[in-house]
């Protein structure tokens, strides 16, 4: 089924698995629908044969289009592209990142179900990452970054109970307030614990410091209590030496290091390429079916796919520090070889002799470009 869904240039659904496997539609969708692959095991297998031990988890969910009244999951959810709610599906991907290689491969995917059939958006992203909570602390992982949707006292409380420290983007005008740290008041009370409130705009370099500088930005750090959170951050604090606009990160062990944080939130956006790559060329959104069974089977193909690929890749990488992907090339040689062996086979061309194999090897290569 990998090699067939890789084969395969245009859609990935039923019409054209039957086109170019070995089975009928009826077959391809009754296996969709029965099929019980752990897909979340495999994928870590894969994850453990291609990055090194520092690895970090990331989050996101994704809006997919959808037509139709009868799909499982068909509600209204934020279209990221649009900047608006849209009527169609949405699926969350947990992702797991190797720092040394900085890319992303696909741990698990889930589809988000109808509002009426779910507490809320957190609790379900929550229950989903808990779910797989036994594979990441097996993998190793101890932290896991997310946009700043999730910048949640609720989102953050459930992390830190798997154990997990969070990674995430703050507001800009983030209620934050300083420790305070100046002589307490004599007698009966309770002692002062916070100072003034942060000025986001205008940081207190005293209490916030600077770590880090660039041509481009300037780097701040800080241990604040954040109060929609009710907890103690390390804050990072990056300004643009050019236009004066700041970022706020936030991460929930106060004693972490800074230049981590800014690492592992920028990795985060590696996961960003797994949704362009699942959706481009893994046939996310070409699913034909409506059960919650054959969808969630099509979406954990379509990322599967793209991870087997992108560990093959890894694995005849001579230079990991160097490590470039193309999804394309690879979808090219395996549409290349299934028509090279379609042909080869019907012509009874002798695969030993030195000029075939220099013929097929060719073949293979046609269409294929650089990343």
């Amino acid at each position: 089924m990998y090699i067939l869904w890789l084969s395969i240039q245009g859609k990935c659904n039923f019409t054209t698995l039957s086109a170019h496997g070995s089975y009928s539609e009826k077959s391809y969708r009754l296996h969709f629908k029965h099929n019980q692959f752990n897909f979340s095991a495999f994928n870590l297998a894969l994850i453990d044969k291609s990055f090194e031990s520092e690895r970090i988890a990331a989050f996101d969910p994704s809006f997919l289009k959808k037509s139709g009244k009868e799909t499982y999951g068909l509600d209204f959810f934020y279209n990221g592209s649009a900047q608006k709610t849209d009527k169609g599906m949405e699926i969350g991907c947990l992702a797991i990142i190797g720092v040394s290689i900085e890319t992303a491969m696909p741990l698990s995917v889930k589809q988000t179900p109808a509002h009426k059939d779910h507490g809320g958006l957190m609790d379900h992203y929550c229950d989903f990452i808990k779910s797989n909570s036994h594979h990441l602390k097996s993998s190793g992982v101890k932290c896991i970054a997310a946009d700043g949707y999730f910048a949640k006292r609720k989102f953050i409380d459930k992390m830190i109970d798997l154990d997990l420290t969070v990674i995430t983007k703050s507001r800009q005008d983030a209620n934050l307030r300083y420790c305070f740290s100046g002589q307490q008041k004599q007698g009966r009370g309770r002692k002062r614990i916070y100072g003034d409130k942060v000025d986001c705009k205008n940081i207190d370099a005293r209490r916030i410091r600077k770590f880090h500088s660039d041509q481009e930005d300037t780097f701040y750090s800080g241990i604040v209590y954040a109060v929609s959170l009710k907890r103690l951050v390390r804050m990072v604090y990056i300004q643009s030496n050019s236009t004066g606009k700041h970022t706020i990160l936030i991460s929930s062990d106060k004693d972490m290091d800074p230049i981590k944080i800014e690492q592992y939130y920028r990795l985060r956006f590696q996961i960003e390429f797994l949704f362009r790559d699942a959706k481009g060329y893994g046939g996310l959104q070409d699913c034909q079916a409506r059960s919650e069974a054959k969808i969630n089977f099509h979406h954990n193909m379509a990322f599967s796919s793209i991870g087997l690929a992108k560990a093959a890749s890894i694995r005849t990488c001579k230079d990991k520090s160097n490590f470039t992907f193309s999804i394309r090339d690879i979808k090219t040689l395996h549409n290349n070889k299934l028509l090279t062996d379609l042909i080869f086979s019907n012509l009874g061309l002798d695969l030993t002799c030195k000029k075939i194999i220099k013929l097929y090897k060719k073949c293979l290569d046609f269409g294929a470009r650089a990343a």
